[in-house]
């Protein structure tokens, strides 16, 4: 086997960790073995991932957020044949998240468990916000994250009917991770579906738990780029032929402007303006019309982050409609659900409405289930 050899001057360590923010090692890409070479305390990041020594050029907060099922380490690839371990790896299963500061341009990857490395680079442009962006690892623009809800139906002649949500983290990485986040947090669970109105839409995300519920209507989080994170090839295709880079070995998560359509069984979260997205979601039901579908989409906190598939099959297109809310219609007034006895409210004036029983992540229970074998 052939043994690869290198010598880095102190300068060279530090001129790679300001620039990413400190790693821990370097690896080689090409044949032979692999060294991993120490990086000097001296540039460490500190517990916060900020180099507080370095240099105060960086131009881009980045976060990385793990959803598959193993922990994942994460490298900055910095070109001839070495990456570098990026400090705080590895990164969590099932929601652990890794935050440095870094640079417009930067190229950072990992691995999954099928040995596919994939790459992702912080994108440029002044159509960026280039003080926060969010990347969710979950392998290609093909995989989903599914979340089973057990809810009544029919105004709760159906006491319990399973839907499964199938989250797409590529569409709308902060909406799918906040979604997943309010999910493990039982957010969801014995909540109502009080929103629905019939071949059009349905919306719920106001928990049961007083506390629960004042808490998330504060946690408000900011809109999506309008991009989605595909290979080089979906991103051909999206972009119209735009250029694109397959390095070979390796999936390119490339940065392509690209609108997801609303479709009958899309999930969104709600807002009021840039920025306001909170817990409330809609989902669109069978029967809206192609006109109602080309009115979403065209505010910035308006990104599909999921969806039902055969949606008239599911248990939701049965859903007791109350209408919309006043003024437009006879439901709910939403703003009663915030107050403390707003249940109760529900419970006396609209006694059909469905709700749901539990809700969680099957990849994480998949997982569990997994271990024990």
């Amino acid at each position: 086997m052939i043994k690869i050899e290198l010598t880095l001057s102190l300068s060279l360590f530090l001129l790679f960790g300001w620039m990413i923010g400190c790693s821990t090692g370097l690896e080689f890409t090409g044949e032979g073995t692999v060294d991993v070479v120490a990086v000097p305390d001296a540039i460490d990041n500190s517990a916060s991932g900020v180099n507080e020594t370095a240099p105060k050029h960086y131009e881009s907060t980045a976060t990385f957020r793990n959803e598959l099922s193993d922990d994942v380490d994460l490298y900055w690839e910095g070109g001839d044949n070495v990456r570098i371990l990026q400090d705080g790896s590895p990164i969590g299963s099932h929601g652990g998240e890794l935050k440095f500061q870094t640079y417009p341009g930067h190229v950072f990857s990992y691995v999954d468990r099928m040995g596919q490395r994939f790459q992702f680079t912080i994108p440029e442009g002044e159509h960026v916000n280039h003080k926060d962006i969010f990347f969710v690892l979950a392998g290609n623009s093909e995989n989903t994250i599914r979340v089973k809800c057990s809810t009544t139906t029919n105004g709760g002649q159906v006491a319990e009917a399973d839907i499964i949500i199938l989250v797409k983290p590529h569409w709308s990485p902060r909406g799918a991770a906040h979604f997943l986040d309010l999910v493990r947090a039982q957010y969801f669970d014995d909540s109502a579906i009080y929103r629905v109105v019939d071949n059009f839409m349905a919306q719920f995300g106001i928990s049961n738990n007083f506390q629960q519920r004042t808490d998330f209507r504060e946690d408000t989080f900011p809109d999506d780029t309008p991009m989605i994170h595909t290979t080089p090839q979906e991103a051909a295709a999206a972009a119209d032929g735009g250029e694109t880079t397959d390095t070979g070995d390796s999936i390119t998560i490339a940065a392509v402007e690209v609108k997801i359509p609303f479709t009958r069984g899309t999930l969104a979260f709600a807002g009021a303006g840039e920025d306001s997205r909170a817990a409330e979601i809609f989902l669109i039901l069978p029967g809206a019309t192609d006109t109602e579908l080309a009115d979403f989409g065209g505010n910035s906190w308006e990104t599909p982050f999921a969806f039902i598939e055969n949606i008239e099959q599911s248990p939701a297109a049965t859903w007791y409609a109350y209408g919309d809310m006043p003024p437009w219609g006879k439901g709910p007034e939403v703003y009663k659900l915030y107050e403390k006895e707003g249940y109760s409210y529900l419970k006396e004036k609209f006694p059909k409405m469905d709700y749901f029983g539990k809700c969680f992540v099957m990849n994480d229970e998949e997982e569990v289930e997994e271990e024990e074998l």
